[in-house]
């Protein structure tokens, strides 16, 4: 029986070509959060330039309660990475933190969300408006 060849993984196709098309917008610094109330605390959201810190774009001080994103991202990967260290922080307060798969875990759940919510605004709007 001879062994047919997957084809590509079209969520990754897309999300390239997501990048791709969004890549040349730039979200204005004043709109960006300072804060994010997470159950009782309140994390200090930091901008960081990635030249300071070239291995991550972003993470999260559990310790300090900060949450740290590159500030020098794309729009598109920015909105991920911001999910990304938000779905940490749950985690992380659930207690159901494994590392042992929690990183690649995070990485999906953030890029399928924000994928979705790309293709799909008016239902990221319905689902904000249910919230209020």
């Amino acid at each position: 029986m001879d062994k047919k060849e997957l084809p590509p993984f079209k969520a990754f196709t897309t999300y390239e070509k997501m990048v791709e098309d969004i890549s040349r917008s730039s979200t204005p610094l004043e709109e960006r959060p300072t804060s994010l109330k997470t159950f009782q605390y309140t994390y200090k959201v930091v901008w960081m330039d990635r030249r300071c810190n070239p291995d991550k774009y972003g993470y999260v001080d559990f310790d300090n309660q900060e949450l740290w994103i590159d500030e020098t991202l794309f729009p598109i990967k920015m909105a991920e990475t911001f999910l990304h260290e938000i779905i940490h922080i749950i985690n992380n307060y659930f207690d159901i933190v494994d590392d042992s798969v929690e990183e690649g875990s995070v990485l999906v759940q953030a890029r399928g969300l924000t994928m979705i919510w790309k293709d799909n605004p008016q239902v990221l709007e319905w689902w904000t408006n249910l919230l209020k």
